[in-house]
């Protein structure tokens, strides 16, 4: 995928991702066209680089909307997700 290695790239030279750079990248990596290697390469100019909170919020927002929303219109009132890591 051209556009994940222009991604990477930017962020290694410390440039500030765009929201849509990054929910690109993750529906690249939902859709298999970022390969394992590109995801790694990822992390690691993050990790060197860091993220602006802007960039923090684009990315925790493209993983959100990343999956299926799942529904259950026959229930009364709001339904309630729970995550925990242990």
């Amino acid at each position: 995928m051209q556009l994940a290695e222009e991604i990477i790239l930017k962020k290694r030279d410390g440039g500030t991702l765009e929201a849509g750079d990054i929910r690109a990248f993750v529906r690249g990596i939902t859709s298999g066209d970022v390969s394992d290697a590109q995801i790694a390469a990822f992390a690691m100019a993050t990790w060197f680089r860091g993220m602006s909170i802007e960039e923090q919020m684009a990315l925790t927002l493209a993983m959100r909307d990343s999956g299926d929303v799942m529904a259950w219109p026959d229930l009364d009132g709001p339904v309630l997700d729970k995550h925990s890591t242990g």
